[in-house]
């Protein structure tokens, strides 16, 4: 999916086997303390950590997720949405994240329920509740 996206963007040939070449037959292991090595293992997917070309891989891969009627920011690994909605009226955030939601199984990426967080700001005096918000 992802070389997919980088041949979209017609760079020139060797970047793209430069890119595919980083990107495949890795292989890890476990370096534990007094110097005991583990076995080495491939790995079957994902960019490497700490890598200065991870961020904008994964940037190539979010660029295409979208929500209706909200604005999202998308830096390194995480996606932020924001909506505004007038007082008496009803949030239609739940929406947006079960569509991004959806869109990241299309795109095969997973969220991190753990970093999610939630954060209204209101003016009126008085407050409004809102039901949290969950990541499926």
């Amino acid at each position: 999916m992802l070389v997919g996206k980088l041949q979209s963007f017609e760079l020139p040939d060797w970047v793209l086997k430069w890119t595919i070449d980083f990107l495949t037959n890795r292989q890890h292991r476990v370096k534990l303390p007094d110097g005991v090595l583990s076995d080495w293992s491939f790995v079957p997917a994902g960019v490497p950590e700490g890598t200065k070309l991870g961020p904008w891989l994964y940037i190539l891969m979010i660029n295409n997720v979208n929500a209706d009627n909200t604005c999202l920011w998308k830096y390194v690994d995480d996606i932020t949405a924001c909506e505004t909605f007038t007082k008496g009226s009803v949030s239609n955030m739940q929406a947006v994240i079960n569509e991004i939601h959806d869109q990241s199984k299309d795109f095969r990426f997973t969220l991190n329920e753990d970093k999610y967080k939630e954060m209204m700001i209101q003016f009126a005096k008085a407050k409004t509740h809102c039901c949290p918000l969950t990541v499926h």
